[in-house]
């Protein structure tokens, strides 16, 4: 079955938008983020979904399951399992609830570990380490 056969059968409004320079637009208009990445590294796609307030439906690879932190701020279901990440994907989207909920977690999460403030204080604690080992 393909992707389309799937978003045909879930009987909503999906949208499959390739890559771009800004998708802040695309983000704004969304009220979930779906990756089904097979391989993956540390995708800042999945970042960028978070600090919009987007609940993340993906795949656990790679490093997605050190970003998307099962049942808060997302689901993530196996490599190549449509049907999982159907269900992912409906189960959010029928709880406002609990889609507005994994989505305020996973933008206080990239609030507080990849904004630009804890990046410069993570790299700030490196250098004084250095400092300190020299």
């Amino acid at each position: 079955m393909t992707r389309y056969s799937y978003a045909a059968r879930a009987g909503s409004r999906v949208d499959f938008v390739p890559g771009g320079l800004d998708m802040r637009e695309h983000y704004a208009a969304a009220r979930i983020f779906a990756l089904s990445s097979v391989r993956e590294g540390q995708p800042n796609v999945i970042l960028e979904a978070m600090a919009c307030g987007l609940p993340v439906v993906a795949t656990g690879v790679g490093g997605i399951p050190r970003l998307v932190e099962q049942e808060v701020s997302g689901l993530l279901s196996p490599a190549a399992d449509a049907e999982s990440m159907a269900r992912h994907c409906c189960r959010l989207l029928d709880d406002s609830a609990l889609c507005d909920g994994m989505g305020l977690a996973g933008r206080r999460r990239v609030e507080q570990d990849f904004s630009f403030t804890a990046m410069v204080s993570a790299h700030e604690k490196i250098f004084s380490s250095l400092n300190s080992a020299t």
